[in-house]
């Protein structure tokens, strides 16, 4: 099929070759909103998942304990129920901490994340006996991001 003297499949070509989305385009459309379109789109992204919720509850400081989310992912992912079939995932407790630093920028509950990773992954080797070498140094390097980032300099 023709348009214009176009075949449709060398648009869909061209259209398929151009750059991906990036946050700069995003930035230009955003700029244009007023203060309710922007409230309203908020909304429906706190609205839409858990784990937005949780991001902007962290990010604006919002209730008691803006730690239990993401403590609860450490939990479920470095000491999950292993009668079930879950199996440990290192990767996904490393994201909790890196998100709760990303979202509030506070250092003392970025270390008690790392704290918990470190207790969760003990208890686990404790009741469970011996894990992999993985295992072993993703606790490693865990205690050492903590160390550096102010524990026991009394932050």
């Amino acid at each position: 099929m023709q348009t214009y003297g176009i075949e449709i499949s060398q648009v869909l070509i061209k259209m398929s070759k151009t750059k991906k989305t990036a946050w700069r385009d995003v930035k230009a459309i955003l700029s244009k909103k007023d203060k309710g379109e922007l409230l309203k789109l908020v909304g429906d992204l706190y609205s839409l998942t858990q784990d937005n919720k949780a991001f902007i509850h962290s990010r604006f400081r919002i209730g008691k304990e803006q730690l239990e989310p993401y403590k609860k992912v450490i939990s479920d992912v470095l000491y999950p129920d292993i009668y079930k079939n879950k199996s440990i995932r290192l990767s996904a407790g490393r994201k909790a901490i890196s998100e709760y630093r990303k979202a509030t920028k506070d250092t003392i509950g970025s270390i008690e994340l790392m704290v918990h990773y470190l207790e969760c992954g003990n208890q686990f080797t404790v009741n469970f006996g011996d894990i992999d070498e993985q295992f072993y140094s993703s606790l490693a390097s865990m205690f050492k991001r903590g160390a550096s980032r102010g524990w026991g300099r009394g932050f």
